[in-house]
């Protein structure tokens, strides 16, 4: 995402803080469609997802002001979508601690014609360990920063710098 999404996605989290229903239609037409597939990803169930998402933007109608500006809007929506969902999967008696369950790079039914690379990228992330494919999952999928991939995980800024470039670093080696 770029800074100009990133922060035209922030002035809409900024106004429906201030109660203004035209942002929050605007930022769920503009999100709606990554948030789901997160949701869907963790569920695996698109009933669930739908029901993950609605609570998703009760959250964000709920919690817009404590919401800082400067943060990465679209990574706190990633963050929430995520947390929403996982906490369904708890709720409904099943659990998932396993990252792989949750990630996803291509929606099959959305891009049938990347079916080969999907393939291919799969079998390269799995040839990485869990940690390292939770980082690289927080980072592209979810879009997070490092400081906010750092806070998620519980790492220092600069362990989790490192371990998401040899991560990468790794999956350049067996994609090559």
């Amino acid at each position: 995402m770029t800074d100009a999404e990133i922060k035209y996605i922030n002035n809409l989290i900024t106004g429906v803080a201030n109660g203004d229903e035209k942002s929050l239609c605007e930022l769920y037409k503009l999100c709606f469609k990554g948030l789901f597939s997160v949701a869907k990803n963790i569920t695996r169930d698109r009933a669930a997802a739908e029901d993950v998402i609605q609570d998703v933007f009760v959250k964000v109608v709920r919690s817009a002001k404590s919401f800082k500006k400067k943060d990465n809007g679209y990574g706190w929506l990633c963050v929430i979508t995520r947390n929403t969902a996982l906490s369904y999967i708890k709720k409904n008696g099943r659990n998932t601690e396993n990252i792989d369950e949750c990630f996803a790079l291509f929606d099959p039914e959305t891009h049938p014609d990347r079916a080969d690379e999907r393939l291919e990228i799969r079998s390269a992330l799995e040839n990485l360990s869990p940690p390292e494919r939770k980082l690289l999952y927080l980072k592209y999928y979810c879009d997070l920063t490092v400081r906010e991939i750092a806070d998620a995980t519980g790492m220092k800024k600069s362990t989790a710098a490192y371990g998401i470039l040899r991560a990468e670093e790794k999956l350049k080696e067996f994609l090559k």
